[in-house]
């Protein structure tokens, strides 16, 4: 009996410790990408369930958990195959992904990468190519960004990887 109890807190002490990622999805749609942010906000990439490669849509929000996301992108909801850029971390620098879009003279990059001496995910905003903004995730990312993802979505390579520099 004894056993059990301890067995049975065991389990629960875990579960009840297990980090939840936060999100801004919705119930009914997946997330390829979540996390808090050092500034307590939330970046997520939402995707519906239907999502494939002629349908569906995938967007970015972030802001603070509970209130209305204060960048979304893209809106109105669309398939991601133009509206993003993807690239994925050759196997000999180290692993990783990230999904770009630009707006407004802006370009985002929501990134989940870990190289030699540097792993990180968040994202990093940048204007004329150089950085004004680095978001950085707490430790618990959710991410799910891949080549097969980005292929069968037919989401185009980012024209400008070799540029992607942490920061």
């Amino acid at each position: 009996m004894r056993v059990v109890v301890l067995l049975s807190l065991l389990v629960f002490t875990q579960i009840s410790h297990a980090k939840v990622v936060p999100s801004l999805c919705l119930s009914k749609e997946r997330i390829i990408f979540s996390c808090r942010a050092t500034n307590k906000k939330i970046i997520s990439i939402c995707a519906s369930a239907d999502l494939d490669n002629n349908m569906g849509y995938l967007q970015y929000r972030f802001g603070r958990a509970g209130k209305k996301p204060e960048l979304i992108y893209p809106s109105p909801l669309k398939h991601p195959k133009n509206n993003f850029f993807s690239s994925i971390i050759a196997p000999n620098i180290g692993t990783g992904a990230y999904l770009k879009f630009l707006r407004n003279g802006f370009s985002y990059t929501i990134f989940a990468i870990a190289v030699k001496k540097w792993s990180g995910e968040g994202v990093i905003v940048k204007e004329l190519g150089a950085i004004v903004a680095y978001v950085q995730c707490e430790h618990g990312t959710q991410s799910k960004m891949s080549a097969n993802l980005f292929q069968r979505l037919q989401i185009s390579q980012d024209p400008k990887s070799q540029d992607f520099k942490h920061p």
